[in-house]
């Protein structure tokens, strides 16, 4: 009877031990971000540029930042969910010419970045 009540909390203990690291694992980010940059139309001197991040677990938009620029002039964009305790910082920054750009967008959940994602583009 005592190997069976043994075994029985082992097997207990174990699968529980599975379920409580699922439990306190780090929230995976399964984060989509699409960014375009173009010229602004009715200001030539400027650029327009546009994000949108979308949750990949449900589909759900998180942000959707437009910016518009001066050509070879930095911009940043933070938004932030205070009862989430996330936020999304953007920054864009193109040439002079206005012919290319650079991006990057960091996910800091509770004080801590989870992820960057950067990338150059050509503006045609």
């Amino acid at each position: 009877m005592r190997f069976n009540r043994s075994f029985l909390a082992m097997v207990f203990l174990l699968g529980f031990s599975g379920l409580a690291n699922s439990l306190f694992a780090s929230e995976p980010t399964g984060l989509s971000v699409s960014v375009s940059i173009s010229p602004a139309h009715s200001r030539p001197e400027d650029c327009l540029c546009k994000a949108e991040i979308t949750d990949l677990a449900d589909g759900r938009l998180i942000a959707a930042p437009n910016l518009i620029l001066k050509k070879g002039e930095p911009g940043k964009v933070t938004i932030g969910d205070h009862d989430a305790n996330y936020s999304l910082v953007f920054e864009f920054s193109t040439d002079k010419s206005g012919s290319s750009a650079t991006y990057s967008v960091t996910y800091i959940k509770n004080g801590k970045m989870v992820s960057v994602q950067k990338g150059a583009i050509s503006i045609r």
